[in-house]
């Protein structure tokens, strides 16, 4: 491991805190860094505090004195010319520090230059199991510009459960503790703007970060705990009097033109309900700040945004794109877990149906995985709203509610039907995951051409086999065409892997047991190519058992053994680890994954040539793959495996390793290439 210790400046600011200052002070002794300076700027006290902070700590911090109280921005900014660290900390007088706080927020900035600014963890010092009010977990906008964070929306504080934990983009890092890149401060234009003095003086820097194409970042990794309002907590009506007219004023400075016209407008009239609200709650001393706050802003918003720099025009920003206030007390979502948002991304996938199959399972799997690495997953259908067979970790609604819900990143139509809406719904990006290869579903012509057609509509494609990108880039060479691997094996299946041994069984006289697994009876999964290898195998040999598997309430054949409908995941598992052969038949589908599931059981593996099964299927390595059905009976496959006991080892055991390469704890792996 790197040893990283690259010099870092704290800056505190002290303002008739002194009592807070010590015991931060104090805190700071303990920091296992070791190379850090500590900057203590005495804000225009009454007393003279900074006399007995030099007393107190003569060697360990810098201490000057301003006369006048310059605030939070002009206060920072002045020392910032004093430090000489590559990192900048700004620490409130009132947090007490982890000894190991500091090491992880270098760490962060060290190994990624695109983040500007890094926060730690903050929560409370009085109840530290609860997140703080001023920065939590990282704070956020919503599209009005009103603040809020991840632990805390409004009065509701969470508890802290390692909810929040990792490291996540954020909108905005709170000036109570966070650690900035120093050499991004003149590229962003300057440090704070004065003309706020306090407050929000923090997020209209990390805007500018955000604007710049630069990173704000949140790890929980480092922890922080705040007295909260010590400083600023004796004059209310003064902090909600900046908060009011610092807010209005970093929205004017930052928001493009054509966003300020859609945007303020409502952000007025919402100004215009929070009088209402004031009134009503018999709040008069707010009403005062509030009149003074839009006064000032009447009077100054032009000035204001002058300084807003056209330089900084990065469009990739965290804002979350509803409205926090009617969100939190109109729809009552207290926690930000309830937004479903991320600033990492959001997804929302079209299904076709809610039916129990496949492709559905793989989409689920998916966006459950999305919501466990961070990001927000929604799923809609065409038909139904409700889905009972899979445990997701989100909504599953008609696609209607799409359409009242905030545009997604990404949109992903996983069936070919569901590509015809794609162009009318709204999304940053679009994508058609194509699963299986349309056309060879239908008989019906009608729905052949509507199949063929829908790799046509404009977006990108996604698929997972090479037969499957072949098809697509033949009906559209213009397609933008993205190949993933189909990391899909169930967990379910890892319990069963054992080295079978085949010839051992056929020397006992036992019947060799086959198993096919067919989930609905469709063209693309070669019915009549089973049925003819059935049929004949019966004729000419009567040691074979025959099992097949369906989520159909039928078997399509007679000629079958045993058949058995719609088992779970485990119980299939077990029919392919009592089964000594798993005999595919398919013939289009994009990407068999019943294969994969074989081989993971330790079943032998024996599989037509067709589709997308050559993705992970190789003869005479891990299977054996037929040309034609025939070959099974007329060229005694079988039979002679049964002689060659070395080879049915080894193809058991590198279907093992095979299937050990897809498993479903990568499913989002090249999912998460493509978008970010």
């Amino acid at each position: 491991m790197i040893k990283i210790n690259p010099k870092v400046s704290i800056i505190i600011l002290n303002y008739n805190g002194i009592a807070e200052t010590i015991k931060c002070l104090n805190s700071l002794k303990k920091t296992k860094y070791n190379n850090f300076e500590i900057i203590v700027i005495d804000n225009g006290s009454e007393k003279n505090e900074n006399n007995l902070i030099a007393k107190n700590f003569p060697k360990f911090a810098k201490i000057y004195r301003l006369e006048i109280n310059l605030g939070f921005t002009g206060g920072n900014n002045w020392a910032l010319k004093k430090t000489k660290g590559k990192y900048i900390v700004l620490l409130n007088n009132d947090t007490i520090v982890d000894p190991n706080w500091l090491t992880p927020l270098v760490r962060l900035l060290e190994k990624d230059r695109k983040i500007a600014i890094v926060q730690p963890k903050i929560k409370l010092m009085n109840k530290k199991s609860f997140f703080d009010y001023a920065g939590a977990a990282g704070g956020y906008i919503d599209r009005y510009g009103f603040p809020f964070t991840r632990g805390r929306i409004f009065n509701t504080q969470e508890k802290d459960s390692g909810q929040y934990d990792g490291e996540f983009p954020i909108f905005w890092a709170s000036g109570a503790a966070c650690i900035i890149r120093k050499s991004i401060i003149k590229k962003v234009g300057g440090f704070f703007n004065e003309n706020l003095f306090n407050y929000m003086e923090e997020i209209d820097l990390c805007w500018r970060v955000w604007r710049a194409g630069y990173k704000v970042m949140f790890t929980s990794t480092s922890v922080i705990y705040h007295k909260v309002a010590a400083t600023a907590g004796k004059n209310v009506i003064q902090k909600r009097y900046w908060e009011h007219r610092n807010n209005l004023y970093i929205l004017v400075r930052n928001l493009t033109k054509k966003e300020a016209i859609k945007i303020l407008p409502i952000r007025f009239l919402l100004e215009l309900i929070a009088y209402v609200y004031y009134i009503i709650s018999k709040q008069k001393p707010f009403i005062k700040s509030l009149f003074l706050a839009h006064k000032d802003f009447i009077k100054n918003g032009f000035y204001i945004r002058l300084y807003r720099n056209r330089d900084l025009n990065h469009k990739t920003i965290p804002i979350y794109p509803g409205s926090i206030i009617f969100d939190h007390y109109i729809k009552k979502k207290k926690y930000f877990t309830d937004l479903r948002w991320s600033a990492k991304g959001n997804f929302s996938f079209l299904v076709y149906k809610n039916s129990q199959n496949t492709g559905s399972e793989v989409i689920f799997k998916m966006a459950n995985k999305l919501i466990d690495k961070g990001f927000s997953a929604r799923i809609y259908t065409l038909f139904g709203n409700k889905q009972n067979w899979y445990e997701l970790n989100t909504s599953f609604r008609n696609i209607f509610h799409s359409f009242f819900q905030f545009k997604p990143d990404y949109l992903i139509s996983t069936f070919w039907p569901t590509a015809y809406i794609l162009p009318f719904m709204r999304s940053n990006k679009k994508y058609f995951f194509s699963q299986d290869w349309g056309p060879s579903l239908h008989e019906f012509i009608l729905f052949k051409i509507l199949a063929k057609n829908a790799y046509k509509i404009p977006a990108n494609i996604i698929v997972h086999s090479n037969f499957l990108e072949e098809k697509v880039k033949e009906n559209n060479r213009n397609s933008q065409v993205y190949k993933i691997k189909y990391n899909v094996l169930g967990n379910e299946f890892k319990r069963y892997i054992k080295n079978k041994n085949i010839s051992k069984q056929k020397k006992s006289n036992k019947k060799i047991k086959i198993l096919s697994v067919i989930s609905w009876y469709t063209y693309c999964k070669g019915l009549d190519n089973l049925e003819e290898i059935i049929t004949n195998l019966h004729k000419k040999y009567k040691n074979y058992y025959f099992t097949l598997v369906s989520r159909e309430k039928k078997s399509f054949t007679n000629n079958i053994d045993k058949f058995v409908s719609n088992p779970s995941k485990s119980q299939i598992a077990k029919l392919y680890n009592d089964s000594d052969i798993f005999l595919s038949t398919s013939r289009t589908e994009g990407m068999p994954i019943t294969g994969l599931e074989a081989m993971a059981c330790g079943c032998l593996f024996i599989t037509t040539d067709s589709g997308g099964v050559k993705n992970y299927a190789i003869n005479d390595y891990n299977s054996i793959i037929i040309s034609q059905p025939k070959d099974i009976w007329e060229k005694k496959i079988i039979e002679h495996l049964f002689k060659n006991e070395k080879k049915v080892e080894m193809l058991i055991n590198n279907g093992y390793k095979t299937a050990n390469q897809y498993w479903e704890d990568n499913i989002i792996e090249d999912f998460h290439k493509i978008f970010s």
